[in-house]
């Protein structure tokens, strides 16, 4: 009886594990892949943003809202 109490907690403990390793798995992923994403478009956009607006804000962009609001 006591045995198989023992072995039902290390299957929980087991699962527990298996769920915290997905967990992992999926935050370094989504973690890599922030990283990548500043790296190509982060800085100019969160360092500078007017500099940002000012290279993509030309001709009818300039009009729209968004580029309005960098005046």
């Amino acid at each position: 009886m006591h045995q198989d109490r023992v072995d039902a907690y290390n299957d929980d403990v087991d699962d527990l594990q298996d769920e915290l390793d997905d967990y992992n798995r999926d935050a370094a992923d989504h973690d890599a892949r922030d990283d990548a994403w500043r790296a190509r478009c982060g800085g100019v956009l969160f360092d500078n943003p007017r500099e940002w607006a000012r290279q993509y804000c030309v001709g009818n962009a300039a009009s729209t809202s968004f580029c309005e609001a960098f005046d």
